[in-house]
C-alpha cells in the first residue's frame, strides 16, 4: 500500500506529518484528510476562522497529491431550544 503524508498548513505555518499513513489510494487519502480536519477542529474550539487552514497530502516522494481545505467556520450543533429561539428569516 502507498504511504501518504498529511501536512497541516496555514499561510504562515506548516505542521509536518513525519510518520505518514498507508492507505489504498488517493480517494482513501482524501477521506482520511477530511477526518483529520474534523478532529483538529474539535481539538481547537477557540479557533473561529479556519479559512487559511488546509491539509496538504503528499506521497512518499513528497510530491503533492491533493490539498483539502478546512471549512470557513467550525460547525457547532444546536439544541432543540436554540432552534426554537432562532429568528425566522
Amino acid at each position: 500500500m502507498p504511504r501518504y503524508y498529511f501536512h497541516i498548513a496555514t499561510d504562515t505555518e506548516v505542521f509536518p506529518d513525519a510518520a505518514g499513513m498507508e492507505v489504498p489510494d488517493d480517494a482513501a487519502a482524501h477521506h482520511y484528510a477530511i477526518q483529520l480536519i474534523s478532529k483538529t477542529m474539535l481539538y481547537d474550539p477557540e479557533e473561529r476562522d479556519w479559512r487559511r487552514w488546509r491539509v496538504e497530502v503528499v506521497n512518499s516522494e513528497q510530491a503533492a497529491v491533493l490539498t483539502v481545505l478546512y471549512p470557513r467556520y467550525q460547525w457547532a450543533p444546536r439544541t432543540a431550544l436554540e432552534y426554537r429561539a432562532a429568528p425566522v428569516r
